[in-house]
This record gives structure tokens, C-alpha cells and sequence, in this order.
């Protein structure tokens, strides 16, 4: 079989890699040091900022523990992993816009308890797509060849942990008296909220690449042949119930454990994965249906 051109295989591969990049902008940076900061200046009670800590965390532990294994079930039937990672990255990024913008008339309200939910709310809906998009994303790795894999996963991690270097020791040193500048001197957002709009605007721009990702039905050609050859073993070793006089030419148990290894060094790869790609597309009502029973089968 043709192997995939270069071209396409480095826009794969940089698209699949952007989101990374996109990723740790909004999880780390924007979520995890500079939310925090945001909420707490919303309130002047360390109990009410704790306990409001507390719901944002537990509400997308819920949502995401209860949600994620049916939402991953239906975008593998309906063959959409690259239109749901797309749909839920640009959602949890309007989202985090929607944080700072609208935090501007209610800053004016100066209505704590309003400002508090608003914020709160927007920070689950936010992390909620954003664990869909990482599910999606990861989902999409074994569009790869089988040793293309682990090279690219530590690059996203290495890309992903540069990045926070990066954006992080800005933050630490910009020079106090522009933070002082900045503080409440356009419609009285702090210095948090503006560096949230900062770094989500950049997280925008880099996430456009993530077009490029694959599709999620884009299979190495090579693992493809792979997997039709080795899924047919089935046909060839027949059940316990048939003629004798059909069974090939593999004598017990040990051979037919041998013959599975040797297939497998052969063609080291995600199967499900391969196979899925390969099936037919599921009707909206099968997927439910078929995410259902594996829920509770689980």
C-alpha cells in the first residue's frame, strides 16, 4: 500500500501539535493561575471564595466523570472526533471571552453575589468542553503510524510544558508599576482579567492550525492492511464446534498464542481504532443506543 505524503503528514502532525499549545494556554495559564486570582477579587470573604472554589471543581468533576464516557462513545459511532474537537475547543474558548466581557457591565453593578455565580458558571462550562476537546484530541493519535506515536505525544507534552515556562515567567515578571497602570484603569478589570484576554486571544490564533488535525477516519494505509489481514483470524481458526477435518494446520493452543504475537510485532497497533475507522457510519439512534449499553455494560 502508499504510504501518506510528507505534506500531509506534517499538517497532520502540526495540527494534532497546535492543540497542545491551545490546550495548556486556557487549562494552565488561563484556568489554573490566573481564574483564581479573578474570583477571589470578586469577593472580599475567604470563605465565600473557598466554598466557590469548591463548587467550580466538584460541578466539572461530575459533569465530566457522568458525561465524558457517553460523549467519547457518540463522536466514535458518528465518526465526528475532528468536528467535536474543533466545536468544543472554539466553544470553551468563547466561553473564557464571555468571562471578561461580561464581567464588565456587572463589574458596574458592583452585584457580588451575581458576579460570583456568573464567574463560577462560566469556569464549568469552560473546563466542561475543554475535557471533551482533550478527549478528542487524544482520540485522534491513532490516526498516526504506530511509531510516529510516542515521538509526537512527548512533543505535545514538551510543546505543552514550554509553553507554561513561557507564559508563566511573563506573568511573574512584568514590571509592577504596569501592573499597578493596568489595574482598574480600563472598565475596572484587574490585572487577571486582562492578561486572561491576553493569552486567550493568543490561544485563538494558534488553535486555528488545529484544522489541520486529522479527521479520525485518516488510518495509515500500512495499519489498515494490517488490521483487515489480522482480523481475519477469526475465519481461520474455526470453534471447538466444527469438523475437525477444516482446522488448519496449527497444532494447540501455544501455536495459535505464537501466531497472535507474530501478527502483533507485525503490525503494532490500535485495532479498535483501525476497525472503527473502517465501519460504516452509525445512525444518530444507533449511537446513543450502542453508547448506552457500554455505559452500563461497564
Amino acid at each position: 500500500p502508499s504510504k501518506r505524503p510528507f505534506h500531509k503528514s506534517l499538517l497532520f502532525s502540526t495540527g494534532w501539535l497546535s492543540y497542545s499549545i491551545f490546550f495548556n494556554i486556557l487549562n494552565t495559564i488561563v484556568y489554573s493561575t490566573l481564574y483564581p486570582n479573578l474570583l477571589k477579587n470578586l469577593t472580599e470573604s475567604t470563605a465565600s471564595f473557598s466554598v466557590g472554589f469548591s463548587i467550580i471543581n466538584t460541578c466539572t468533576t461530575l459533569l465530566s466523570a457522568i458525561l465524558l464516557p457517553l460523549l467519547g462513545s457518540l463522536t466514535d459511532q458518528l465518526r465526528v472526533i475532528k468536528l467535536s474537537l474543533v466545536a468544543t475547543s472554539i466553544l470553551g474558548w468563547i466561553v473564557t471571552l464571555i468571562l471578561i466581557v461580561a464581567l464588565i457591565p456587572l463589574k458596574i453593578l458592583d452585584i457580588e453575589w451575581i458576579s460570583m455565580v456568573f464567574t463560577e458558571l462560566m469556569y464549568i462550562l469552560a473546563m466542561f468542553f475543554l475535557r471533551i476537546s482533550v478527549m478528542n484530541n487524544n482520540a485522534l493519535l491513532p490516526c498516526f503510524p504506530f511509531k510516529s506515536r510516542s515521538i509526537l505525544s512527548i512533543l505535545g507534552n514538551c510543546l505543552g510544558f514550554s509553553v507554561n515556562l513561557v507564559g508563566l515567567a511573563l506573568i511573574r515578571l512584568f514590571p509592577q508599576e504596569w501592573k499597578d497602570k493596568m489595574s482598574g484603569a480600563i472598565f475596572g478589570i484587574s490585572v487577571e482579567g486582562w492578561w486572561i484576554v491576553i493569552f486567550t486571544v493568543i490561544a485563538g490564533v494558534i488553535g486555528l492550525w488545529m484544522v489541520q488535525s486529522p479527521s479520525g477516519d485518516d488510518v495509515p494505509d500500512e495499519e489498515t492492511s494490517a488490521v483487515i489481514a489480522n482480523s481475519s483470524l477469526d475465519a481461520e481458526v474455526p470453534s471447538l464446534t466444527e469438523n475437525h477435518e477444516d482446522v488448519p494446520a496449527i497444532d494447540g493452543d501455544e501455536d495459535i498464542e505464537e501466531y497472535i504475537r507474530e501478527s502483533e510485532q507485525e503490525a503494532p497497533l490500535s485495532t479498535t481504532s483501525v476497525l472503527n475507522s473502517l465501519a460504516p457510519r452509525k445512525s444518530l439512534y444507533e449511537a446513543i443506543k450502542l453508547a448506552f449499553q457500554s455505559l452500563f455494560e461497564t
